[in-house]
């Protein structure tokens, strides 16, 4: 009886999730398309991202015989462009069917096992059915996440992470190594879990080839996606690791925070020298993880409260935050689920209602107010999300910080 509620709830899930889908994908073909028309390299309306339309324009050079890498620029890592490419290949390299058509129906289709995959990671987490019914169906029915599955492959990266922790979590060691590798080739937000698994096999006396055997799986991963590219042009690789720090500059650029942002941008606007900002978000977000991997890893539930908290850390101290950065932690976030995350989520959710609603409005008073009001949202949200993801129990953290006796927590 279990096993067919169980079954009797996945197939629910999955017919949410693409009906939800389905229905975003009529409103962008039927509505969005003909009111917003995008042409390569120009952003046609505030609904849909300038990034698509601008992965065409440069990764349809292929069709002509150039090559990734080594005849034009690619910041994203190997198994990224691969899959933009055969994209591109799938859409006949039809701008229009790339854009509206194969990105978002692909994308879609991750998306909807991602769904499937936080069910089952917290069913095997909490063993309560009902509690991973809804919190699964909570994100499949976010509007954040469609918007932002719609455009981009962020969420793909994290399908592998949220599959990498599910096998970890199993003792499945190798699979995880290996799922652990291709999300970071995808994007490489997920390189920043493995310092943290490392020391949970580390906390837990796990033998020591299986501690040295992780991170040599992964980095074997890393080494076949990138073999094909580096023997075209080994310079070419090397090179789109400069594009990484590149983007360091587009802070310069940015005058008001409606196109993204983050703490930097306002360092930048009280003087602090922009050369300093272009490796300052990395240092902070590597000194944040190492933070993270000298605390004690004693249980599954914190290993995967302080992965969520990796994760959203280097998300929201990212040199720029843009919407979609947020599917850098979300799926986590609904995987280390608790009683006290239950207000931050509102506040995110709220927030991201928001941003979406300034995204569609054209440029203007209005939109400028509720931008700005979704940036603060979050950065109020931010220092609280992260106490309560790091505090087993709330007065914990004060009490390590040496607070307790000052606010008079016994």
């Amino acid at each position: 009886m279990t096993n067919i509620l169980k079954a009797n709830r996945l197939i629910q899930l999955t017919i949410f999730s693409v009906i939800v889908r389905l229905v975003y994908l009529i409103i962008l073909n039927f509505f969005v398309r003909p009111n917003f028309p995008i042409y390569p390299g120009l952003e046609g309306g505030n609904l849909f991202s300038v990034d698509v339309p601008e992965w065409y324009s440069r990764y349809s050079l292929s069709q002509y015989g150039l090559i990734p890498y080594r005849d034009y620029e690619c910041s994203f890592p190997p198994l990224g462009v691969t899959y933009i490419l055969f994209l591109c290949y799938l859409s006949n390299w039809n701008f229009y069917n790339f854009v509206y058509v194969f990105v978002p129906l692909f994308n879609f289709g991750f998306g909807t096992l991602l769904c499937v995959l936080i069910y089952k990671t917290v069913l095997m987490m909490w063993k309560n059915e009902n509690l991973a019914f809804y919190l699964s169906l909570l994100y499949t029915i976010s509007p954040i996440v469609v918007y932002a599955e719609a455009q981009h492959h962020d969420h793909i990266a994290m399908l592998f992470s949220v599959l990498s922790l599910y096998f970890f979590l199993n003792k499945k060691l190798n699979l995880s190594a290996i799922c652990l590798g291709c999300g970071i080739m995808l994007k490489y937000f997920p390189v920043f879990l493995l310092p943290l698994f490392i020391k949970y096999l580390y906390d837990n006396k796990s033998k020591s080839y299986e501690i040295l055997q992780y991170p040599i799986f992964t980095l074997l991963v890393c080494l076949f996606a990138y073999l094909p590219y580096f023997i075209l042009s080994p310079e070419g690789v090397l090179y789109s690791y400069v594009l990484l720090t590149r983007g360091g500059a587009v802070l310069v650029e940015t005058k008001l925070p409606i196109s993204g942002a983050s703490p930097w941008v306002a360092l930048l606007k009280l003087g602090v020298p922009s050369i300093l900002l272009i490796f300052m978000p990395f240092l902070v977000q590597l000194g944040l993880v190492l933070f993270l991997a000298i605390q004690k890893y004693n249980s599954q539930e914190i290993l995967v409260r302080l992965t969520t908290l990796s994760l959203f850390s280097i998300t929201y101290f990212n040199r720029l935050y843009y919407l979609h950065y947020s599917m850098w932690f979300m799926a986590l976030l609904f995987v280390s689920y608790s009683k006290e995350f239950k207000i931050p989520t509102i506040i995110l959710h709220l927030a991201w209602f928001l941003e979406i609603i300034a995204w569609g409005l054209p440029i203007s008073l209005l939109r400028t107010i509720l931008t700005y009001t979704y940036y603060l949202m979050i950065q109020v949200v931010s220092p609280i999300l992260i106490y309560l993801l790091y505090a087993e129990k709330p007065y914990n953290l004060l009490t390590k910080l040496k607070l307790s006796k000052l606010l008079l927590i016994k």
